[in-house]
């Protein structure tokens, strides 16, 4: 009799791929890293302020008089003071390259200054100024940036490890696989709890779907667990988070209510359920005690009419949609129109033929859901305040809710036992040329300028050069991601691990 092959335990194939996906996701990220000046990420000054702050005892700030919205004064060493206008010299100007930098003069003396973000939850900031206890030298920036990277990266590869080890249907690697965009691996590498958000989300998301689609028959405790945790990271690392949060629990029980109430059911899932309800009550708390989501305003032009206001706001949800793919810093710098156009192209395939082979109900939850997030929610977080506030409102921060867009398409279409067929590998070769294509962009922004030169590698008068060779960088993100890809197809055409995740369940919704 031939012997049948032994299935190795869950918990080892899960900590043995999380291992490995998030070595991979540290490298990509601390790339891309290297790959742009201190600061570049989106408020990165403030968030230096604010995370040196926080890790030497300063949770929030004092907030004086006449100081706008969210913003306190806190004391901090010079050296994470990045006010200098030459620090953000070409910022806004994408032909400009970052040559014109120079690091400020403040010196490592403590000094008084001020930061818009210190009202914001401090888990993010307490974790990435840990160096700063250690050393005020200039290279501590970059070391605060590698634990942005290490935590982000950490939460990622559980995304992609849960989906290894739990998933009935390889379609929902493609799902995690397309969820971490250009976007996130950026925002993952420099230092802006955006990252942390957004890698937080992902594995809540992630867990939450192979709970409701594969396991809600008998959760394993360890999924229960992946959920838990990644979802407690997520309520406490921005102010808007305990909101997505709420949102990812309430998608996944609309789309599949029969299959929620039995997870209901399990002891596991409710003790997960209560930790997690916990800490969505001390979230909302602090923001609430604190004034968290208070920002400064940047009133619109007095006179326009409700119409003209609308179509402003109404006009920027494209902007939304592409930021979330490939925006890097300022606003007015996002990714070639060709990557993202295949990224969401991509994406709306998979939700269209989702939509089209599943139940009307789940179709009409998963389109719901779609328009929810990505024209509902912009516009009505925009509209009622945007004559008083301006369109503040960007992408990024509606990223950690999207990202579950495509891992409810996969998860529908894996339900559906659909056939992958080339699917898969096309899904990844498309992956790959994204991430390479805009990291390059992003490289070239900063060496060279957007503008008539092409070549990232050329010397350029008032080029800028990264701590590593630019060459050396572009040719190791291209290692890592054809890597990736080839382990992803790899991945794909393995047989499913049913015995190891249990029987499958077949009752009906």
């Amino acid at each position: 009799m031939p012997v049948e092959p032994r299935v190795p335990p869950a918990r080892r194939v899960f900590l043995t791929t999380w291992a490995a996906a998030s070595l991979f996701f540290v490298i990509l990220c601390g790339l891309w890293s290297l790959s742009t000046p201190i600061p570049s990420g989106p408020d990165e000054p403030t968030q230096y302020v604010k995370a040196t702050a926080v890790a030497h005892g300063t949770l929030t700030g004092e907030h004086r008089k006449g100081f706008p919205p969210g913003t306190v004064l806190v004391h901090v060493p010079g050296t994470f003071v990045l006010y200098d206008p030459g620090t953000g010299c070409y910022y806004l100007h994408p032909t400009v390259p970052a040559g014109c930098t120079r690091p400020p003069n403040a010196g490592s003396d403590v000094q008084a200054t001020t930061t818009y973000v210190g009202e914001y939850p401090p888990l993010y900031y307490a974790i990435t100024g840990l160096p700063t206890l250690v050393s005020n030298h200039p290279l501590t920036r970059r070391a605060m940036r590698g634990m942005s990277t290490v935590v982000s990266s950490l939460l990622l590869g559980v995304a992609l490890a849960a989906a290894v080890t739990w998933s009935r249907s390889r379609w929902l690697v493609v799902g995690v696989a397309l969820a971490v965009t250009p976007t996130a691996v950026y925002l993952a590498s420099v230092l802006n709890p955006n990252g942390l958000e957004i890698s937080a989300a992902l594995a809540a998301w992630t867990a939450g779907v192979l709970l409701v689609f594969d396991h809600d028959a008998r959760p394993p405790p360890g999924l229960v667990a992946v959920f838990a945790a990644s979802a407690v990271t997520l309520a406490l690392t921005r102010p808007l988070s305990p909101l997505w949060l709420v949102g990812i629990v309430g998608a996944l029980s609309l789309i599949r209510p029969a299959a929620a109430r039995r997870l209901v059911a399990d002891k596991a899932v409710r003790v997960g359920l209560a930790v997690t309800g916990a800490a969505i009550a001390i979230a909302v708390l602090f923001v609430v005690i604190n004034g968290s989501l208070s920002i400064e305003k940047f009133p619109l032009t007095p006179g326009l009419s409700d119409l003209q206001v609308a179509s402003l706001v109404a006009g920027r949800v494209p902007l939304h949609v592409w930021s979330m793919v490939g925006q890097f810093g300022g606003p007015e710098f996002t990714a070639p129109s060709l990557a993202v156009g295949m990224w969401v192209v991509g994406v709306g395939a998979l939700v269209c033929v989702a939509a089209s082979i599943s139940s009307r109900w789940e179709a009409t939850v998963l389109i719901l859901t779609v328009v929810g997030l990505l024209v509902v929610l912009p516009f009505a977080a925009t509209y009622p305040e945007a004559r008083t506030h301006g369109l503040v409102w960007q992408g990024r921060y509606q990223y950690p809710a999207a990202v579950g867009i495509p891992l409810l398409a996969t998860a529908l279409l894996g339900k559906a036992r659909t056939n992958m067929g080339r699917s898969g590998g096309l899904a990844a070769t498309a992956i790959v040329i994204v991430h390479v294509a805009t990291f390059y962009w992003v490289l070239r922004r900063y060496t060279v300028g957007l503008g008539s030169f092409v070549n990232a590698f050329a010397h350029v008068p008032g080029g800028w050069r990264p701590p590593v060779s630019a060459v050396v960088l572009a040719g190791l993100v291209t290692l890592v991601s054809v890597g990736s890809g080839v382990w992803l197809v790899s991945r794909l055409r393995r047989p499913l691990r049913l015995e190891a995740t249990g029987p499958v369940d077949l009752s009906p919704v």
